[in-house]
């Protein structure tokens, strides 16, 4: 079965102005296959962001293995889409400072692989009381359906790769099992995606 490795981009609308990028990798049978399940994620990506977060593109790209001195090493092979991603606004309320995320621990199908730190970023401010992590019941329902969707519609999972005789590598992958929410993470995230490059113009930029 190929593997892929999905990204999606997200800006924040209000200031200091930010964006942070997405990434789970997945099963899918084809490129065509793998480029409907990416685009079908921002929809359900945008039940739990924050409303002043969007969501402004993805990417898509092939997981293949090399041999290089001795190890296996993942190697991504870009695909075009060839379709807008549109503005994908959040659905939830205010956002809180754009640098606060919640650290989630990802099991696998197998127990034999450490667990992924997954860090969720654009959450609201309702998330939080006193400096606590406190999510509403209601959105926390609405992430355990993403979860789902990646899980089961999606095929995410991550992949390793295998040192092997012949071919020298191989790819494995561990299916997303369960979810563990364990606290509040903090991590600065970098400039907006979509900025101008080049000469700066004179002419007004809408």
């Amino acid at each position: 079965m190929p593997y892929y490795k999905g990204t999606l981009l997200f800006n924040y609308t209000g200031s200091p102005s930010t964006g942070f990028s997405e990434s789970h990798e997945f099963f899918a049978a084809t490129d065509s296959e793998a480029k409907s399940k990416i685009a079908a994620w921002p929809a359900e990506r945008r039940k739990w962001l924050a409303q002043q977060w969007r969501i402004v593109g993805f990417r898509l790209s092939a997981i293949a293995l090399v041999a290089q001195s001795g190890k296996c090493v993942k190697k991504y092979k870009p695909i075009a889409i060839g379709a807008c991603v549109g503005t994908v606004v959040g659905l939830l309320g205010d956002a809180d400072s754009p640098y606060t995320g919640v650290l989630v621990e990802i099991g696998f199908d197998f127990g034999d692989r450490r667990p992924r730190n997954f860090i969720a970023r654009g959450v609201p401010d309702g998330w939080w009381t006193g400096g606590a992590l406190s999510i509403p019941v209601g959105e926390g329902n609405r992430f355990l359906a993403w979860f789902n969707f990646m899980r089961n519609t999606a095929v995410a999972a991550t992949v390793f790769g295998v040192p092997t005789s012949d071919p020298p590598c191989s790819l494995t992958a561990r299916a997303w099992n369960q979810y563990c929410v364990k606290r509040i993470a903090s991590r600065r995230i970098g400039r907006p995606f979509g900025l101008l490059r080049g000469r700066r113009s004179k002419k007004a930029v809408p």
